[in-house]
């Protein structure tokens, strides 16, 4: 409830479960994602195209391995009612980036940008299913959820409103 206290709501019963995990950061500043975005669009893709590049490169830096298989998060709705919706309706999609074949940058953006339309595809449908089918039960351990939220009204105040990104799972049946 809104009006209860802070140190009420910090030591309130709920189960550990259903308190918020993780953490939010911005980890570019709105100069350094523009020169990032405008790097992926002089090579004909996305700054989101870009975010997943950098996961499956890095990935295979820290692992060797060269292929990057994670659940993204993708919002469902791109009809035009929904342009000023920010973080919801959200489905998940398989991703499976396979850098084996990239040799160059562009390629490994190339690669990636394919896996996104297919996560973007399948976000759509029932994730429970895939999970069932595939025999998934463990829950992610690891998460890395992207938002450009440079151009939301107000965003160029933030910094000095103390803004901050609030992190947490609701299901819906």
């Amino acid at each position: 409830p809104l009006t209860e206290t802070l140190s009420a709501v910090a030591d309130s019963a709920r189960p550990i479960g259903r308190r918020q995990r993780g953490s939010a950061e911005v980890v570019a500043t709105a100069d350094e994602a523009a020169a990032v975005e405008a790097a992926c669009r002089a090579a004909g893709h996305s700054i989101q195209t870009g975010v997943v590049a950098g996961l499956a490169l890095a990935h295979h830096e820290l692992t060797g391995d060269r292929r990057l298989r994670a659940v993204m998060p993708m919002h469902t709705r791109h009809e035009p009612q929904f342009v000023e919706s920010v973080g919801w309706y959200v489905g998940l999609g398989p991703l499976d980036v396979d850098l084996s074949s990239a040799e160059t940058l562009s390629d490994a953006l190339s690669v990636a940008a394919a896996a996104t339309r297919s996560a973007k595809t399948l976000a759509r449908l029932p994730f429970p299913r895939f999970a069932q089918l595939l025999d998934i039960t463990q829950e992610p351990q690891f998460v890395v959820s992207y938002l450009d939220l440079r151009m939301v009204p107000g965003a160029a105040h933030w910094p000095d409103w103390r803004a901050q990104t609030i992190r947490s799972a609701t299901h819906s049946d």
